[in-house]
């Protein structure tokens, strides 16, 4: 999953409250009533990619 992190912090992250998963899909379904595109693509990106959290 790759978000904007303007993004992110307009919605906030994921809602802690999903005990056994769905956090995603829920976050997914506020960035769609904020107006965001959604993308999916087959495709997996192999490598390592550095961690970075900045909100």
């Amino acid at each position: 999953m790759l978000m904007r992190t303007d993004v992110v912090r307009r919605l906030g992250a994921f809602n802690t409250s999903f005990a056994q998963g769905g956090e995603d899909t829920e976050l997914f379904t506020r960035a769609r009533a904020a107006g965001h595109a959604l993308w999916f693509t087959p495709r997996v990106l192999k490598g390592v990619f550095p961690l970075r959290c900045t909100f």
